[in-house]
């Protein structure tokens, strides 16, 4: 990228912030060390790697910028760090990668690099994480169990209190609790029997009606086929693609709560409209009713008068 000086910049300062601010910049880094011996300008490369090397080349002006001119080899300024790959040897071939992160080397591996150990050998293991599947499978169950008394809670009815859930006797709700539990109860097309089913891996439905966790059973279906324990939950046909499919029916732009929300916030805009229709109709009726009320009670004074009249008048 270029960098413009405008006319009277002479101080690193107005360098480091001409620089800074460049259009096009967003790689390298300028700052000022303020050294015992004095001011420093230092360049860093956001970049990691051989292929992000800075150079600096200076033209036009007075000439003043040549002492600020880096190009690899050249020693107009001190590299402080040099612009490399990572490197490694996998297996006896020669691995280099841009940062620290080398992906690709070992299919489906990504090896984080911590630190420089030269003619070291380590000795990777790859193997199935199978703590942390536990730990998901174990939250896969505990969240259904959450939504399943959440759905109840909306469909109770309290013979105490005889009040009910405000979805009580929804048919929607009841159709997309049966809908979630045939879903949790059929097998995946894409795992491998006997496998293939949440029952099989020890998940299954309790006599409360909740969903409960055999670490056993399903330590053994991981230790037997971890892939089918996966492609049950992950694939296209597993139990996770499948609830997503339920669940965007139900709660998407397009699904049957959302449009449910929509139709009762429009009957509640237009209940609003009405009542503030019969507002103004009651305050035209007062207003009505308080003048005639005026004139009657005008009028009764009036006949009041007229009779006191007329009684001094017989008397």
């Amino acid at each position: 990228f270029s960098v413009t000086l405008a006319e009277g910049a002479a101080t690193l300062g107005d360098l480091r912030g001409a620089i800074n601010r460049a259009t096009g910049n967003t790689s390298v880094q300028a700052t000022i060390i303020n050294a015992s011996d004095g001011a420093r300008l230092v360049l860093t490369s956001r970049l990691t790697g051989e292929a992000n090397a800075i150079e600096v080349v200076a033209s036009g002006g007075d000439g003043g910028l040549e002492d600020l001119e880096y190009v690899q080899g050249s020693r107009q300024l001190d590299e402080i760090g040099e612009a490399r790959d990572a490197e490694i040897r996998v297996d006896g071939f020669t691995v280099t990668s841009a940062s620290n992160a080398v992906a690709g080397a070992i299919e489906g591996v990504t090896l984080e690099l911590q630190a420089a150990k030269p003619g070291t050998t380590l000795n990777l293991t790859v193997a199935n994480d199978t703590t942390a599947t536990r730990e998901r499978v174990q939250k896969f169950v505990t969240d259904y169990n959450t939504l399943a008394s959440t759905m109840s809670r909306l469909r109770a009815f309290d013979p105490n209190t005889r009040v009910g859930g405000p979805l009580l006797g929804d048919a929607m709700l009841r159709g997309l609790e049966a809908t979630i539990r045939r879903e949790l109860g059929a097998s995946s097309t894409t795992a491998t029997a006997p496998y293939d089913t949440l029952s099989s891996i020890g998940v299954a439905f309790g006599s409360d009606g909740s969903l409960k966790l055999d670490e056993a059973k399903l330590n053994a279906a991981l230790a037997a086929d971890y892939g089918s324990v996966g492609r049950l939950f992950g694939s296209t046909a597993g139990v996770a693609a499948r609830l997503n499919t339920v669940i965007d029916d139900a709660i998407g732009g397009e699904g049957q709560l959302t449009g449910r929300t929509k139709s009762l916030n429009e009957s509640k805009r237009a209940l609003t409209r009405e009542r503030d229709a019969l507002d103004e109709r009651m305050q035209a009726v007062e207003r009505r009713y308080r003048a005639q009320f005026t004139a009657l009670d005008s009028m009764l004074s009036g006949m009041q008068s007229t009779s006191r009249y007329l009684a001094q008048q017989l008397g």
